[in-house]
């Protein structure tokens, strides 16, 4: 989870997380429906999906924000050159450049809503 502990943090627990909305991402890449297949799972499963829906509409909120408020920013996200540079990057480094993350544990658990999960 290099490139995303960019702008969502470093530690292992926030490693953890986006390892997870990564997993959720892959499944709705390869086409599973996912309200039909989280019908089936216990609530509390549900409502930690819905919150990690919610974490990932965040993060790519902020991402995009802060990438679209700099000038610079956008100059060099819109560099393919620059961008491999960026990836080669370690942990720290591209840190440094990018600046504060978004701390995506303090999101709160949206409302769940049972007949559309």
């Amino acid at each position: 989870m290099h490139r995303p502990a960019t702008f969502a943090g470093r530690q292992e627990r926030d490693r953890e997380l986006l390892r997870e909305l990564f997993r959720l991402r892959s499944a709705t890449e390869h086409l599973h429906d996912v309200p039909s297949v989280l019908a089936t799972h216990p609530l509390y499963e549900r409502e930690r999906t819905a919150l990690r829906r919610t974490q990932t509409e965040v993060l790519a909120r902020f991402v995009y924000v802060t990438i679209l408020s700099s000038d610079e920013l956008t100059a060099f996200f819109a560099d393919d050159a620059w961008l491999d540079q960026l990836w080669a990057m370690r942990d720290d480094e591209a840190g440094k450049f990018w600046g504060p993350t978004i701390d995506l544990h303090t999101i709160p658990a949206p409302p769940l809503h049972l007949d559309n999960p």
